[in-house]
Order: C-alpha cells, then sequence, then structure tokens
C-alpha cells in the first residue's frame, strides 16, 4: 500500500503542478487582456493568479509527502491530505484530477500497514561425524540416548 501511496502521490503532486500552471496562465492572460474600466474584473483574475500559487505550492507539499510515503506514512497521509485540500481551495475545478489522486494516496498511506519480518528457524549444525553440535559459541557433545534432544539454541542479540 505505502508502494501505491507514493506513486499516486507524485502522480497527483505532477498533475497538480501542471493545473497550478494553467491556472497561472489563465488568470494572467485574462488579467493582460481585461481592458474593460471594471475593476471587479481585474480583481477576479488577480484571485485566479493567488489560486493558482496556492495549488502550486500544495502540489509541491503533495510530491514531497509522497516522497516520505515509504519511510514515515502517516506524516506523509498528513501531508497528502493537506496539500489536496489547499489544492482544491486554491484553484477548486483546475485541481479536480490531482485532488483525488492526493486524497487516494493519502488514504493508502494512512492504511498502509509495516510489513511482519518473517520468523526464521536456525537448526543447530552437527558435526560431519555426528558427535558434536554447534550452540552458537562452543562445540558441545551430543546427548547420549537416554537424555533428552539438543536444547534450543538462545534467541539471538
Amino acid at each position: 500500500m505505502r508502494g501505491g501511496a507514493l506513486a499516486l502521490g507524485l502522480i497527483g503532486g505532477i498533475i497538480g503542478l501542471i493545473a497550478a500552471g494553467l491556472a497561472l496562465a489563465v488568470g494572467g492572460i485574462g488579467g493582460a487582456l481585461n481592458t474593460g474600466a471594471a475593476a471587479t474584473g481585474q480583481a477576479n483574475f488577480s484571485l485566479v493568479v493567488v489560486g493558482g500559487w496556492i495549488a502550486l505550492g500544495s502540489s509541491v507539499v503533495g510530491i514531497v509527502g509522497a516522497a516520505l510515503a515509504m519511510g514515515k506514512p502517516r506524516m506523509a497521509g498528513l501531508i497528502m491530505l493537506l496539500a489536496a485540500v489547499g489544492g482544491f481551495i486554491g484553484i477548486s475545478l483546475f485541481y479536480v484530477v490531482a485532488g483525488p489522486l492526493l486524497l487516494v494516496g493519502a488514504l493508502l498511506a494512512f492504511l498502509g500497514r509495516k510489513q511482519k519480518p518473517l520468523a526464521v528457524i536456525v537448526q543447530p549444525s552437527v558435526s560431519p561425524d555426528g558427535r558434536y553440535w554447534w550452540d552458537g559459541v562452543a562445540w558441545k557433545p551430543m546427548p547420549s540416548a537416554g537424555e533428552s534432544s539438543i536444547p534450543p539454541l538462545p534467541p539471538p542479540t
């Protein structure tokens, strides 16, 4: 799941960078072409540009969150969640593809579990002649027929 969080976070962040660039371009071109006397049109385009910068920063934060997905999944999930929300706040409709990718990446990071290590069973080594066994430190004589089998090895330190 962590690998999926990494992939979706990176893809969402990169698509978010593209969307933020488009929003900045649309806002800048619209502001430059707005020659009317209406000040509200200019204010609307400047809001688009500000939202584009917010989305650009959110996308970079989303990529950073994706990079943390393998090592610190909880923190990565929180960062990608904040990036998705920030992008939606900044440029809402432009972030319609990147936002859900970052949200799903955050969900996968939150739900990702650390794999448990496999248990290793160590069998004691027996000498080629069969009269001694290795306890990890020294060779010990094999127990006689009446005694119990070879004692278990101590846990590794």
